[in-house]
């Protein structure tokens, strides 16, 4: 047998105890007690199983993916919550494995799920996940209501602040001097100065360590309750929260594939790092992978880690450079497609009425119906707008080599709906119209 592990915790604070590791430790034991092959571990740390979008989890879907693919023989999760706490998403995607041929088992509930009686108590197994999420999520709202009706505070205790009996917070008399000091700093100089002067005074942050601006903006920022103090605590933290932050050292920049490209395993591909040339002050810029993850590459479904981005920029350049002038091609006759589905969907309710009526039987049927399916499928999506988007691309053509970057990306947006990177290899997807024109172009051209 070929297991995969699934582990999943909800919050930062299991992913850092010890909560993902008893599940990982406990699976491999079963697996080895069962006497099969040491399992592959999926694991999403920090992400709630209350949801009907697998695609939340990235590696819940690319563990769905691999198993339905044949890579694994039986699906193996802690408890049937950490597989999914929505009874829909668990009945979904354990039909989905069932019809894969793959297995399914959960150590706490230690049943056979594949039996009659198995199914029934899965079924209730998962409504009762889901009721105890739902029913958990609206208690702890009603107490998150009443506390903040009280005028009590919600959430950790800032740093310089005390919660008193009623939950309200105060300053910290051990701290006011230090709290007084952080806001005249940061008023004064900046949050980038600000961080740099307090470091320079020895004064350690929250955590421990050195200032840093975030650190500072984040203090700024979740300073708000000192506008329920006495003064002169408001005006001090207004002063601060009007100061200058740290500039970004580098500009957002839109570059030439940004938000056009996806990676074979279903990760947006962005712009990130460079390669370290030797001998040379900084490296080539590089396309990397969302779902690519450095300490669970296996769990990212994603083998890629840094791609050149010259390659893949020259690639696209080649095809659209290289497209036919579509300009010699005659304009298509007008066809209003709204008026030809609405015919294609009368005809199939006389079909279903004839069925139903008994003046059709369930043979001669079907094939009918295969025939408007097939019709309405190759209705074109759209009307093709011929001389526009023939012009267009010309001047695509003319003006590439003296385009800038951001230029080049607002020209592809037009022109392609997503460019899926797969190793060296990439597949250009056309929008509708423009694949359209491309199909009715002669090969001379």
């Amino acid at each position: 047998m070929r297991p995969v592990a699934y582990l999943r915790v909800s919050s930062r604070e299991q992913v850092e105890g010890f909560s993902i590791d008893a599940q990982e430790r406990a699976i491999r034991d079963y697996c080895t007690a069962q006497g099969w092959a040491e399992p592959a571990i999926y694991a999403d740390e920090g992400r709630s199983g209350f949801t009907d979008v697998t695609e939340d989890r990235p590696a819940f879907s690319a563990m769905l993916a691999h198993a339905t693919r044949g890579d694994f023989d039986v699906v193996v999760v802690h408890r049937l919550d950490r597989f999914a706490r929505s009874l829909i998403v668990t009945l979904r995607e354990l039909a989905r494995l069932e019809k894969a041929r793959v297995g399914f088992v959960s150590i706490g509930e230690d049943m056979n799920f594949a039996t009659p009686i198995g199914r029934v108590f899965l079924a209730m197994l998962a409504a009762l996940a889901e009721y105890f999420s739902r029913n958990l999520s609206a208690e702890s709202r009603k107490g998150i209501a009443e506390k903040r009706a009280q005028g009590g505070h919600i959430g950790g205790v800032p740093y310089g602040a005390l919660r008193d009996r009623a939950g309200r917070l105060t300053v910290d008399p051990a701290h006011a001097d230090t709290l007084a000091l952080f806001l005249a700093l940061v008023a004064d100089l900046g949050h980038t100065n600000a961080a740099a002067a307090l470091t320079a005074r020895g004064i350690p942050s929250p955590k421990g360590t050195s200032w840093k601006p975030p650190a500072v903006h984040a203090m700024v920022l979740h300073g708000a309750w000192l506008l329920d103090q006495p003064d002169p605590w408001p005006s001090r933290w207004s002063a601060a929260r009007t100061a200058p932050r740290r500039p970004r050292a580098t500009p957002n920049t839109t570059r030439m594939l940004t938000g056009l490209a996806r990676c074979a395993c279903g990760g947006a591909i962005v712009y990130g790092g460079r390669t370290r040339a030797k001998g040379t002050e900084r490296g080539e810029l590089c396309l990397q992978c969302r779902h690519f993850t450095k300490d669970r590459p296996k769990a990212s479904g994603c083998p890629y880690r840094k791609r050149l981005a010259a390659y893949y920029e020259a690639r696209v350049t080649d095809w659209l450079l290289s497209l036919p002038d579509l300009r010699l091609i005659p304009p298509a006759p007008a066809i209003d497609i709204p008026a030809l589905r609405a015919d294609v969907a009368r005809r199939r309710r006389v079909l279903g009425l004839a069925l139903a009526d008994g003046n059709l039987t369930e043979d001669d049927y079907r094939p009918r119906l295969a025939a408007l399916l097939s019709e309405e499928a190759a209705l074109p999506t759209a009307s093709v707008r011929t001389a526009a988007l023939a012009e267009r691309v010309a001047a695509a053509q003319a003006l590439w080599p003296d385009l800038t970057a951001q230029e080049r990306n607002e020209i592809l947006r037009g022109l392609v709906v997503r460019i899926v990177i797969t190793g060296p290899d990439l597949d250009i997807v056309p929008i509708p119209e423009l694949a359209t024109l491309l199909d009715r172009a002669p090969l001379t051209l």
